[in-house]
């Protein structure tokens, strides 16, 4: 995709992407999708046609920016790479989602760690040129105990500032959208549903995971799916 132009034309990123450090095999962590990204997304789930984006550059800093003589061109440019990168864009592609929660201390009995807050009408919000959107994470719940060895606990604590500050890294795949709003905190809101595929937390550093939800699996497994996900 011709992301790269977009970001460079309007300031913002279209979605995200992977990076690894040479020769290392550490890979950072993904940025979260934004809030353009979730526009299109939702665009796409409810439209087989596309969008005219003419609106959507106006609303750019580049072109409230530029002298008067610049923003036809801008504008020009800018609809023509938008339609292109949404063409392309696939409903497929993943979301990626941070979302700040709590942890408990690790229960021996338990073997894991209970995260507050996660309930079956949780949902993330965004908004873009006015629009709001409501991000709905299908199967969260399954999240609410993560599951680990003993050994991971003094970790996990020191990551989390001993709980309190857990930054858990959702990727979630589209997988439908409501046509018609629905009113959230009393205003309209665009309702689009995500099923969730994986969960990590990251080191503070954003160089490693710490804990995912493959955690049960040994480490030479987990090291192969670390690859993958390269």
């Amino acid at each position: 995709m011709k992301r790269a132009l977009v970001a460079v034309i309007f300031g913002f990123i279209v979605g995200f992407t992977t990076l690894t450090f040479a020769g290392t095999g550490q890979v950072t962590r993904p940025e979260p999708t934004d809030a353009i990204h979730i526009a299109m997304l939702y665009e796409k789930l409810i439209s087989e046609s596309t969008p005219d984006f003419a609106d959507w550059v106006r609303d750019s800093p580049a072109f409230k920016r530029a002298e008067l003589y610049e923003q036809p061109i801008i504008l020009e440019k800018g609809k023509q790479e938008l339609a292109t990168t949404y063409n392309l864009l696939s409903t497929n592609e993943p979301i990626v989602l941070e979302v700040k929660m709590q942890i408990s201390a690790y229960s021996p009995l338990g073997k894991g760690f209970l995260v507050k807050y996660f309930t079956d009408l949780t949902y993330y919000r965004y908004t873009y040129m006015g629009n709001r959107y409501a991000l709905v994470p299908n199967g969260i719940m399954a999240y609410t105990w993560l599951k680990a060895p003993k050994s991971f606990a003094e970790e996990m604590m020191k990551e989390t500032n001993n709980g309190r500050d857990a930054k858990l890294l959702l990727t979630l795949i589209p997988q439908t959208a409501d046509r018609k709003p629905m009113i959230l905190d009393g205003k309209p809101t665009r309702l689009m549903m995500a099923d969730v595929t994986k969960v990590e937390l990251w080191s503070k550093d954003g160089t490693r995971v710490i804990w995912d939800d493959k955690m049960n699996a040994p480490t030479s497994t987990r090291s192969k799916l670390m690859n993958l996900y390269q």
